[in-house]
């Protein structure tokens, strides 16, 4: 009989044992599924203004800055993070290093110099089309196309960049296969990568990071679109 007692006040006395690891293993899961951090991801070509605009909107005012070799972070409106990626050509494993780290990618702003677009436009397509790319990949579905130094004597208007751009990507998804793989190295289905690429928004807006011209539109678009 007194082993029967023994045996139910063990029982009884395991009980909140077991609810407290219980509990504690969920709220430590869904601690675990909570912590990405919601970010902004600021990418594009090489000096077209990425860290300047990303000092505007981190320190309210410009900063003498030259072309980044290493991504630049920081907080803004308290609980997001912003990303500075570098644009070079040698640092894009920066990029797919930090797509792939805690970040819950809220949108992408691509940056691009307005005042170069003849001459720069295919090296723009590809690096847009590649971005694309890695948007379909991580489940980013919102891209503000911000063209910079709109202020500048040979700077575009952003519908115009809108329709050259555009028709740059039609370019590019026009050649040859073998020449796209040249480009990236994702692996995707290239019949049906077309109508997946198109079905994410462009949002083109023009502006100047530097004297801070139209940049309350680029901030309204995106904190509209987080």
């Amino acid at each position: 009989m007194l082993e029967n007692w023994w045996t139910i006040l063990v029982a009884l006395a395991t009980i909140p044992l077991a609810t407290f690891i219980v509990f504690s293993l969920f709220f430590a899961s869904k601690k675990t599924i909570q912590k990405k951090t919601p970010a902004i991801f600021f990418v594009g070509p090489t000096e077209s203004g990425k860290t300047t605009l990303f000092c505007q909107l981190v320190y309210e005012k410009t900063k003498s800055t030259v072309p980044s070799i290493e991504p630049n972070e920081a907080l803004w409106k308290d609980d997001i993070v912003l990303v500075d990626l570098p644009g070079h050509a040698r640092t894009k494993h920066w990029t797919e290093k930090k797509l792939n780290e805690s970040y819950d990618i809220r949108l992408v702003v691509f940056v691009l110099n307005s005042a170069t677009m003849d001459r720069d436009l295919h090296q723009i397509g590809l690096s847009l089309f590649d971005v694309l790319l890695k948007c379909r990949k991580h489940k980013i579905s919102k891209v503000l196309v911000a063209c910079n130094k709109f202020d500048l004597f040979t700077a575009q208007p952003a519908k115009q960049i809108q329709t050259a751009v555009l028709k740059e990507l039609d370019n590019i998804f026009e050649e040859k296969e073998a020449q796209l793989d040249a480009i990236v190295t994702e692996d995707v289905d290239w019949d049906q990568l077309r109508p997946q690429l198109q079905d994410i928004p462009l949002e083109f807006l023009s502006g100047s990071a530097l004297k801070g011209t139209n940049l309350d539109q680029w901030i309204q678009w995106m904190e509209s679109s987080l």
